[in-house]
């Protein structure tokens, strides 16, 4: 089957969407693809369908676990069965079922902090990898928004693997973050098909609050006016519930959750495919919800606090309208807000007195117990992964723990601090980039896409509240109220207690 006919064999669509053909025939032609396309756009087309054409492999490298989780069921669904997926959510029991068919795979999802295993790359070393994708390719730059260290091993991960057809993918690639893709893969020929990424479906509405009470209220008249698929963004876990309380009991029409990091996998998994299924209505989340999850209804992204980066904003934003009908993003800000994510800033990065300590740690000691200079100082996972990274790389320590000393001059502590200083300013500046954007009395859809292409699509439905939008110009389909509201606590215990009724 060509190209047109396994897209309509296995997922039952008539026509590529723009962009896919072109990226398609390139990868089968063995051409190796950096691809922008704005999120929601039809990416994973763009790699599913030659992996369905060729002998041999696809992996597909993806930090976003639920991504992973929600491809892997979707193609399942449209019957092909010869897909997985390696993760921190697998059981031991679906780890081995994997491992055990690995040569029967044709699409094969993993995390990259996976991929650095040694018993998983012996495995696939074994096989033909045709096609080797990078999911959410900014997480390769230190100016990326979500920089992963591990991503910077895919090159020699690529190397072993004897340099399959790579396919780079991105919805926000800035300036910054494409030099470093090229300079990672410097050893490549890579061909650019980069795309316009801003939505034309989707209006833009900024509201100037006083307090939090004036933005509860806010979200509850604009709940009960609109009753749609929504995602309410925050950057405090606290926050997150209070106000899903707080709208379950103003909005009981509305069928309301919230998800955030310190959920259970088992709550955060329901409440995503409650969400997907129309089981909820509402969903109150911090920056974890979404990634990857392809809901094409969502008609309302709402933040009631900004992120960190233009780029996290125009991801969340990228989650509304997939379907192509009107929908709107309403940014709630306060004169505080700023103060709020500047925190969100500073526990992102390792501050200056942890290195500090961790030089010392390492003038004393022969050999680093990582993990238990993390615990001590209250580091998480990201952080301790980037410490062993940045070790590693510059050949302070060996064999994950043995240092030398050797090369732990004035001159490597010097250059290292200020590079944590120069990430912490970038930070700094990314998050003026996207107040700015946010509080000008220029077009904010103009404001917002800059950074990443030179022009803007004509809007279909209304540009922005600076442009003359309003919201009572929104019209979608309004979701019809269930006659069961149950919460999602309620149906997850239905399922770990099943019961009878009488």
């Amino acid at each position: 089957m060509n190209a047109l006919e396994t897209l309509q064999h296995y997922f039952n669509y008539h026509a590529f969407q723009t962009g896919q053909r072109a990226v398609i025939d390139d990868l089968n032609e063995g051409h190796d693809v950096l691809l922008t396309l704005p999120t929601g756009a039809g990416k994973s087309i763009c790699y599913q369908v030659p992996a369905l054409m060729n002998d041999g492999l696809t992996l597909v490298v993806t930090p976003l676990l639920s991504l992973m989780e929600d491809q892997v069921r979707h193609l399942k669904a449209h019957g092909i069965k010869r897909v997985a997926a390696l993760n921190s959510f697998n059981t031991t029991t679906e780890r081995q079922h994997v491992l055990k068919n690995l040569k029967l795979l044709k699409i094969l999802y993993i995390s990259p902090e996976l991929l650095q295993q040694d018993w998983i790359l012996k495995r696939l070393k074994q096989l033909s990898v045709r096609f080797f994708v990078v999911d959410e390719a900014h997480c390769i730059s230190q100016w990326g928004h979500e920089f992963r260290p591990d991503y910077m091993k895919l090159e020699s991960v690529l190397q072993s693997l004897k340099h399959p057809t790579l396919l780079l993918v991105t919805a926000t690639l800035t300036a910054d973050v494409k030099r470093d893709i090229y300079q990672h893969f410097s050893s490549r020929q890579i061909k650019e098909h980069l795309h316009m990424i801003d939505r034309d479906n989707i209006s833009f509405i900024v509201e100037k609050c006083s307090s939090n009470y004036e933005k509860d209220r806010y979200i509850v008249d604009c709940l009960s006016t609109y009753h749609v698929p929504t995602i309410i963004y925050f950057s405090s876990k606290k926050e997150t519930e209070r106000v899903s309380h707080y709208l379950k009991e103003h909005v009981p029409t509305h069928r309301i959750a919230y998800y955030h990091g310190d959920l259970e996998n088992n709550e955060r998994m329901l409440i995503q495919q409650q969400f997907l299924s129309g089981e909820l209505d509402v969903i109150c989340a911090t920056s974890a919800f979404g990634m990857g999850v392809n809901k094409k209804d969502v008609r309302l992204v709402m933040h009631y606090h900004l992120p960190t980066q233009i780029e996290s904003f125009v991801q969340e934003v990228g989650r509304a309208g997939r379907d192509h009908l009107h929908s709107v993003s309403i940014s709630l800000v306060t004169e505080h807000d700023r103060l709020i994510t500047e925190r969100l800033i500073e526990g992102e990065m390792i501050e200056e007195n942890v290195l500090l300590q961790l030089f010392r740690l390492l003038d004393q000691q022969t050999h680093l117990d990582l993990a238990l200079f993390s615990d001590t100082h209250q580091l998480n996972e990201i952080h301790r992964r980037y410490l062993q990274n940045y070790l590693e790389n510059h050949d302070i320590i060996t064999d994950n723990k043995t240092i030398n000393h050797h090369k732990l001059t004035d001159q490597f502590k010097d250059t290292w601090v200020r590079t944590v200083t120069e990430r912490q300013q970038f930070k700094r500046k990314k998050l003026f980039e996207l107040l700015l954007a946010l509080s000008d009395d220029r077009c904010i859809r103009r404001s917002i896409y800059q950074p990443f292409q030179h022009d803007i699509n004509k809007d279909r439905f209304g540009c922005c509240s600076v442009c003359g939008f309003r919201l009572a110009q929104f019209e979608p389909i309004q979701l019809q109220t269930s006659i069961e509201n149950l919460t999602w606590e309620d149906k997850l215990n239905r399922r770990i207690r099943p019961y009878t009724e009488v």
